[in-house]
């Protein structure tokens, strides 16, 4: 639950910026595929480190 209040807040800054419901959902699937990309990748050094 705190993740989930975490990033809408972290979205909430980008408000101004959006046009529409599409460009927020876009905006939204971009930042949250990067995020995962990241922690994907982040488990997978963590797996190989010293």
């Amino acid at each position: 639950m705190a993740e989930a209040m975490a990033w809408e807040s972290y979205l909430g800054s980008y408000e101004g910026l959006m046009g529409d419901r599409r460009t927020r959902r876009t905006f939204r699937g971009v930042l949250e595929g990067i995020m995962a990309g990241k922690s994907l990748r982040a488990a997978v050094i963590a797996r190989f480190s010293p």
